[in-house]
């Protein structure tokens, strides 16, 4: 029987396949824009020291499976950090929080997965499959650093 890393890279493995495959026209209206926003998350870091309540440090992830999130390495990378760190995911409509696990990581392509302890409700994201035409518009959905800054 496969475990859940490998069952994780095989399905991420035939996305990418099919990533290739298809050559399709992209066009995305506001509804495909709400839609791909419900499944982009907030990361959470911090100290492993429970009684601490405020995030060290942040970042975006989109969940691509069943709690599974897609991230970048740099955000997770306990390197960063001068101290042992847990993760905690909040997703992008709810007030619930779920702790969280990296159940894989590349560095070499800035990926990591985390894997929801608990059995988080988070839409899934859908994927365009397809080349983008020259000219069109793209839009990035995020958390991006320094945004509570930015909203005051």
């Amino acid at each position: 029987m496969p475990n859940a890393r490998a069952v994780v890279r095989t399905a991420i493995a035939i996305w990418l396949m099919a990533l290739a495959l298809t050559a399709l026209p992209a066009r995305a209206d506001p509804n495909d824009i709400a839609a791909a926003s419900r499944s982009v998350v907030r990361v959470l870091i911090f100290p492993v020291d429970e009684s601490e309540t405020v995030p060290i440090s942040h970042g975006t992830g989109v969940v691509v499976a069943p709690g599974v999130i897609l991230t970048n390495n740099h955000v997770i990378n306990e390197d960063e950090f001068d101290q042992p760190v847990r993760y905690v995911i909040v997703p992008a409509e709810g007030s619930e929080t779920y702790p969280a696990d990296i159940i894989d990581r590349s560095p070499r392509n800035d990926l990591a997965l985390l894997k929801t302890r608990d059995k988080a409700r988070m839409a899934s994201a859908g994927f365009f499959i397809g080349p983008v035409a020259d000219g069109l518009d793209v839009f990035a959905i995020g958390y991006p650093g320094g945004v509570e800054v930015a909203q005051g």
